[in-house]
């Protein structure tokens, strides 16, 4: 397959130089996060005591990104430990997320994370702006506005839920 690099970064957020090395790797971006608020006792304890709500809200924010970012395939694996799970002996790794290519509108990643149920309760909707915004920059020369006009559409589209008396 393809080669990657691996590298780490200190409890400031700078690269460490010396941890970057290649790797054999297919393609794509992994992200681990180990020993987190190691040095930060307090947080530490309070991140173990609310472990579950706190993995809530990260799966809920990466289901969001899952959805908004067609381009994208996700994979989100849930790796504990011995240490975070008492009475277990060694590691398990359970997939939380995971987005395919073939889920590229909006409709299909809404459906493949949140599953079709919930997705049977939105509607689409579009709503062209393009005639309600101007140029972007008032001071730029005709030319340029009317290139603007020309090539760009401003819309807002997405899902939103049926009002509870609608058809669906």
């Amino acid at each position: 397959d393809g080669l990657g690099e691996q590298f780490a970064f200190n409890h400031e957020g700078l690269l460490i130089p010396e941890s970057v090395k290649p790797i054999p790797r297919s393609v794509g971006t992994t992200v681990t996060v180990k020993r987190l608020f190691e040095t930060l006792p307090v947080r530490r304890i309070d991140m173990q005591k609310r472990i579950k709500a706190q993995r809530m809200k990260l799966m809920k924010m990466m289901q969001g990104y899952a959805i908004l970012c067609t381009n994208i395939q996700f994979m989100v694996t849930d790796n504990q430990t011995a240490n975070s799970q008492p009475n277990k002996s060694k590691s398990k790794s359970d997939l939380r997320l995971a987005t395919s290519e073939s889920s590229n509108t909006l409709e299909k990643r809404t459906a493949s994370v949140l599953g079709t149920k919930f997705l049977a309760g939105l509607t689409r909707i579009e709503v062209d702006l393009t005639s309600l915004v101007g140029p972007v920059n008032a001071q730029s020369s005709q030319q340029s506005s009317t290139l603007l006009t020309r090539s760009c559409r401003w819309k807002m589209e997405g899902l939103v839920s049926h009002a509870p008396t609608s058809p669906k």
